[in-house]
């Protein structure tokens, strides 16, 4: 169960308490005047802690339980290109989830909307197989049986990793799957929220987690975290998410695409590596037209790298 910390806000209706002042803009006299940072809400966190250890729970997440102000506008034009892409009928749906690692901010679009994970689901179960080798040693090393471009030859597991990530080996992902303990499977899926391995469906803030765990070093040790980081980093083509940012910003990212029905799926989730700090970005859309669906991915990656560029510098950071 969550744990709230103690409430500084009350129940739907009751006055927002600000943590700083009533926005103003410094030195009006000046065009160039830069506006006062805007302030947060002070509002509950939610606190989730592993119990996968007999007395320490670790912290998995401290996210506020209210989305941030300083964000509210880019909602507002993510969720307009949005509906303006469904009356173009390049879009039948889309969600995004965005949280800022400098000061704990974040938004979400669509949240309750749900999407077929396919190829997202790779990075779960490549970080139940390293928590593993955190408590058995040699499990790395392992050989196991892969029906790979030569059937019946044996891998090591840490290469079944390499593949399930960089490659999208489906086939490496269920061998990868049979060597992994059940009741380490059920912990890891515990911490993250996930029903199983192989969900049918997930929403974006269920997908966005597994970034968060990562960024967190909460489910895997740090160095087991980095390196899923950098494996992920290092996967091609450079579209969806890197596509919206500079050529030299680093973008550990995976994306899923897949007919589903009578649409098209496109998602890029990932962690961004931007001069002005890290931040999550996950984005999920369906859509009738699957050449269009990478675009529009990149777009919305364009939108929210220079929103968080220029919150930096209304920061003064």
């Amino acid at each position: 169960m969550p744990i709230l910390a103690a409430g500084l806000i009350g129940a739907a209706g009751s006055i927002a308490m600000f943590n700083g002042p009533v926005p103003v803009t410094v030195g009006t006299s000046s065009p160039t005047a830069r506006k006062a940072p805007i302030p947060d809400l002070v509002c509950d966190r939610e606190i989730r802690r592993s119990s996968n250890l007999r007395l320490v729970h670790s912290l998995l997440e401290s996210e506020p339980i209210c989305e941030a102000p300083r964000y509210f506008a880019l909602k507002e034009r993510i969720a307009s290109r949005i509906e303006e892409l469904k009356r173009q009928g390049q879009l039948v749906t889309a969600s995004v989830y965005t949280r800022d690692f400098h000061n704990g901010g974040w938004i979400v679009i669509g949240d309750s909307t749900t999407y077929r994970p396919g190829n997202l689901l790779a990075l779960p179960c490549a970080m139940a197989a390293l928590s593993v080798s955190e408590y058995e040693p040699g499990f790395l090393q392992r050989s196991v049986t892969y029906q790979g471009t030569q059937a019946g030859s044996s891998v090591a597991v840490s290469e079944l990793i390499r593949k399930v990530i960089v490659e999208k080996d489906e086939n490496a992902r269920a061998a990868l799957k049979k060597v992994i303990p059940e009741e380490r499977t059920a912990q890891f899926l515990t911490d993250l929220e996930l029903q199983s391995l192989e969900p049918s469906t997930i929403t974006i803030r269920g997908c966005s987690r597994v970034m968060l765990s990562l960024m967190n070093a909460a489910s895997l040790s740090p160095t087991d975290s980095d390196k899923v980081l950098d494996l992920l980093a290092g996967t091609t083509p450079r579209n969806g998410l890197p596509a919206g940012v500079p050529g030299d910003v680093t973008v550990a990212h995976l994306v899923q695409e897949g007919s589903v029905d009578a649409a098209f799926e496109y998602h890029d989730s990932g962690i961004v590596f931007g001069p002005q700090g890290p931040y999550i970005l996950t984005v999920m859309t369906r859509g009738t037209t699957p050449d269009a669906l990478p675009g529009i991915v990149s777009g919305i990656s364009r939108m929210v790298y220079e929103e968080m560029k220029a919150a930096r510098t209304r920061d003064g950071v």
